[in-house]
């Protein structure tokens, strides 16, 4: 079974509720409506009334939940939680609510659903700030960090995780054990297997000398402080 299969199989019993705030591209409208068809997930669209028939066309909409991101109890309820958990001014945090993204972030933190999913229309530094904000980090994470899964043709078919690729612009040692270390916390959990860690620079086995080289062997050390319990290459 392929591993897109394989996280399916694994959702459906879960049935977790998912919100995408992004229901204006037709792409995030589609992926909803298969949620809900293959019984992956209970989807969540937030979406104006207005908009809602502009862009549905002959899609059905069964067993998807509609929420109108201009509504203002709605906005208004929120914006009161985050102002008195983040000791914040109403009316700012008001502001924020108004804003799709911030508005899924704390529907995530409040456990009105299990996830957000976005970026189909906002950079990811947009979703980041979003999510840090509302949902906040894990006990002892430090920042957001990113990883990539590739699945590699087999037979057999391999499964490899890359970080990070995508936020952290130039890490330092201490962010890079951190980073080996939550990436492979979370490759056990999402793809259940024993991960081993690789840290990668330019040199082969020692066979150069920079600053960058020994930021890797910083980190590998670092790292295997952080969690001996880990498998680290260099």
């Amino acid at each position: 079974m392929a591993w897109i299969e394989r996280f399916c199989e694994r959702a459906r019993p879960l049935r977790r509720r998912i919100v995408l705030p992004e229901a204006e591209d037709e792409a995030v409208v589609r992926a909803a409506v298969r949620l809900a068809a293959d019984g992956i997930a209970r989807p969540l669209l937030m979406w104006q009334p207005d908009d809602v028939a502009a862009t549905v066309g002959d899609l059905a909409l069964d067993g998807i939940d509609i929420v109108d991101p201009t509504n203002p109890d709605l906005t208004a309820s929120f914006a009161a939680t985050y102002a008195s958990r983040r000791g914040l001014d109403p009316g700012l945090a008001l502001r924020l609510m108004r804003r799709p993204l911030f508005l899924g972030a704390m529907m995530v933190a409040t456990g009105r659903v299990d996830a957000m999913v976005a970026g189909a229309s906002h950079s990811t530094a947009q979703v980041i700030t979003a999510a840090s904000l509302g949902v906040g980090f894990a006990e002892g994470v430090k920042r957001a960090s990113s990883f990539f899964v590739m699945v590699l043709a087999g037979p057999p078919e391999r499964v490899l995780v890359y970080a990070d690729s995508a936020v952290v612009v130039e890490p330092d040692a201490d962010e890079l054990a951190h980073i080996a270390v939550l990436t492979a916390r979370n490759a056990a959990a999402l793809l259940q297997i024993e991960p081993r860690v690789a840290m990668l620079s330019y040199s082969t086995h020692g066979s150069a000398r920079h600053e960058r080289v020994d930021k890797v062997r910083a980190a590998v050390e670092l790292a295997r402080k952080l969690a001996p319990d880990l498998v680290y290459r260099r």
